[in-house]
C-alpha cells in the first residue's frame, strides 16, 4: 500500500498494539479483533496470526469507536423478552445466571434510556449485584448494539415519563428501584429514584424535580441513605437554586428499624406507613439542624490536601522502586519488575500531582537524592546485599534474590568435583559454588 494512499477505515474493535514483522517497529502494528493487523510504520496490512487471543478471554470492545444512544419508545434489549417465542427459555437461562429483575429508565417520552438488572449472589436473596445495560452505535458502519456499559453521566432519573405528566406539586425521592416501585403501586405522589446506590446520587440529571414546587427526600433508615440525600440537598439548593423551604425530608421514628424502607412492612408497634411518613417530612433546614457542618464535611477536599495524601502514597510506593538511569526506567525490588517509565506512569496515573497533573515518575525523581534513590544500573550479585550498594562509588541495585531453601551440613565433595569436570576450571567452579550457596 503506498503510502500516500488512505488505508479505509476498520470496522473492528482496536485490541493492542505490538511488533512488526515486516519492518523493524517494535509497537507500531495495530492489532484488531477481527484478527487483522495494520502497520503505521511500513504501512502493511495483513492477517496478525494469535491477534484475538488475550490471556485466553474474549477481546474488549474499544468504546472510542462506539457512541451512546436512547433505545426506542419501551424497547428492552432481546435478552430481557421474556414472553412471546423464546421467552421461557431466556428467562430461564437469566435465572441461571442469579437474575432476578431489571428495571427500565426512560426519558420523558418514554424512550429507553438504560435498563438496571438486579441479580442475587445468595440463596437468601441478601447479597445483591446490579448491572446496566445501554444501547450504543457504532461509528465505523451505524450498527447498534447493547452493551452492559453504563450511561454516559449526567445519568436520567426514574420514572421520569410520569414525572414529567404528573399533576401534583410535590415529588418523594427515594433509594432504590425496588423502594420507588413499591411506592408506585399506590398511585399517591410522584416518585423518582437513581442507579448506581447511595454513592452514585450526584451522577445524575435532577433538573425535571424543577417542576414541582415541594421535594420530599425518603432515605432509606441508615447512615448511607442519609449521606446521599444530604448530598442531593446540597446540590439542589448550591446548583439548581432549589430554596431549603422547598425541601423536605423524611426522619424516621423510633419504631423504625436501621436499613427500612419504603418497600418493607409496616413495624408492629406503629401505623405510620410510607405515605404518612412522606406528608409528614419536615422543611430540612429545620428538620437537620446541622446542615451546614455536614455540607461542609462533603465538600470536595482541599487540592492541597489531596495532593498531600497523594505524595504520601506516592513515597509509601517508592520504598522498594528505584530508577535506572542507564536504562530509564523503573525497578521495583520487591515484584523484581522493570517498567519503562510510561508502563509506570500509566500504573500509577491516579497520583499525578498539581494543576499540572505532573506524572509520577518526575514528582517521584524531583524528591532525590533525599527521599527518592536512583541506580546506574543493577546487577545479580550474591555477595552483595540485595538493594542499593555503592560498588566502586557507582550506585548499583542488587536484584539476586537467594534461595528459600534451607541449608544442611553434608558432604559436597562429589558436588566440587562434578563442577570441576563441567567447567574444566577451578576458578569458574568455585564461583557457580558461590552462586548456588548465597
Amino acid at each position: 500500500m503506498s503510502r500516500d494512499t488512505i488505508r479505509e477505515e476498520s470496522n473492528s474493535d482496536f485490541i493492542r498494539h505490538d511488533k512488526c514483522n515486516h519492518c523493524p517497529s517494535s509497537d507500531a502494528v495495530a492489532v484488531y479483533a477481527d484478527g487483522h493487523g495494520h502497520c503505521f510504520s511500513c504501512d502493511w496490512t495483513g492477517s496478525y496470526e494469535g491477534a484475538v487471543k488475550l490471556n485466553g478471554t474474549k477481546p474488549k470492545k474499544n468504546r472510542n469507536n462506539y457512541t451512546y444512544m436512547k433505545g426506542d419508545n419501551n424497547e428492552e434489549p432481546t435478552t430481557f423478552k421474556f414472553s412471546g417465542p423464546g421467552g421461557e427459555q431466556r428467562l430461564k437461562f437469566k435465572q441461571s445466571r442469579n437474575y432476578d429483575t431489571h428495571y427500565r429508565y426512560t426519558d420523558e417520552e418514554g424512550n429507553t434510556a438504560f435498563l438496571v438488572e438486579r441479580q442475587y449472589t445468595d440463596e437468601t436473596h441478601q447479597e445483591k449485584r446490579f448491572f446496566p445495560h445501554t444501547k450504543w452505535k457504532n461509528k465505523i458502519d451505524n450498527s447498534s448494539k447493547w452493551q452492559s456499559w453504563a450511561m454516559p453521566e449526567p445519568r436520567t432519573i426514574y420514572n421520569l415519563q410520569r414525572l414529567s405528566n404528573a399533576k401534583q406539586t410535590s415529588v418523594i425521592v427515594c433509594e432504590g428501584e425496588k423502594t420507588a416501585d413499591a411506592y408506585i403501586k399506590k398511585n399517591l405522589l410522584p416518585v423518582t429514584t437513581w442507579s448506581g446506590g447511595a454513592k452514585a446520587v450526584l451522577k445524575n440529571d435532577w433538573n425535571p424535580l424543577l417542576d414541582f414546587q415541594t421535594i420530599i427526600l425518603f432515605p432509606d433508615n441508615d447512615a448511607e441513605g442519609f449521606t446521599a440525600m444530604h448530598k442531593l440537598a446540597k446540590h439542589l439548593n448550591e446548583d439548581l437554586q432549589v430554596t431549603l423551604e422547598n425541601i423536605k425530608i423524611v426522619l424516621y421514628p423510633d419504631e423504625f428499624p436501621k436499613k427500612w424502607d419504603m418497600a418493607d412492612s409496616i413495624p408492629e408497634n406503629t401505623d405510620t406507613d410510607a405515605h404518612r411518613l412522606a406528608t409528614s417530612a419536615l422543611p430540612y433546614a429545620e428538620a437537620i439542624d446541622n446542615y451546614a457542618g455536614i455540607w461542609k464535611s462533603l465538600a470536595p477536599q482541599d487540592v492541597a490536601e489531596i495532593d498531600k495524601e497523594k505524595s504520601e502514597r506516592l513515597l509509601g510506593i517508592a520504598e522498594n522502586i528505584f530508577y535506572i538511569s542507564e536504562l530509564d526506567e523503573m525497578l521495583d525490588i520487591n515484584k523484581d519488575l522493570l517498567m519503562p517509565l510510561k508502563a509506570f506512569d500509566n500504573n500509577y496515573g491516579y497520583l499525578k500531582i498539581g494543576k499540572s497533573k505532573k506524572k509520577p515518575s518526575t514528582w517521584l525523581l524531583e524528591q532525590e537524592p533525599e527521599i527518592f534513590k536512583r541506580a546506574n544500573s543493577f546487577e545479580f550479585n550474591p555477595k552483595r546485599t540485595r538493594g542499593l550498594n555503592d560498588v566502586q562509588g557507582i550506585p548499583v541495585v542488587n536484584r539476586y534474590r537467594g534461595p528459600s531453601i534451607k541449608p544442611k551440613a553434608g558432604d559436597i565433595t562429589m558436588w566440587k568435583d562434578t563442577l570441576i569436570d563441567v567447567f574444566d576450571d577451578a576458578d569458574r567452579a568455585d564461583s557457580i559454588e558461590q552462586y548456588i550457596a548465597w
